[in-house]
């Protein structure tokens, strides 16, 4: 818990920059480049909804890119936080 609440800003993105932000949970956000399929991006991180914890990731693969990773997984993030914000 503790790395997942002292991600630096520059390094908050997915579920990091969402939930983390509005206070509703803890996420690491990770990444590796493949020489073969490219970027490899991925958000984990524990969210609260409605007083109960849950255990959220999402992970992509064949990203072009470090930033169309970074894009995408904030997207999708966003599209999990309207659902579950209060």
């Amino acid at each position: 818990m503790t790395l997942m609440e002292d991600v630096i800003s520059s390094e908050r993105f997915g579920l990091g920059w969402e939930f983390t932000r509005e206070g509703y949970g803890w996420a690491q956000d990770g990444w590796y480049r493949e020489t073969v399929t490219g970027w490899q991006l991925d958000t984990s991180g524990f969210v609260r909804y409605q007083g109960r914890f849950y255990l959220v990731t999402i992970l992509t693969t064949e990203n072009p890119n470090e930033n169309y990773g970074v894009s995408t997984l904030t997207t999708i993030a966003s599209d999990v936080w309207k659902f579950l914000k209060p």
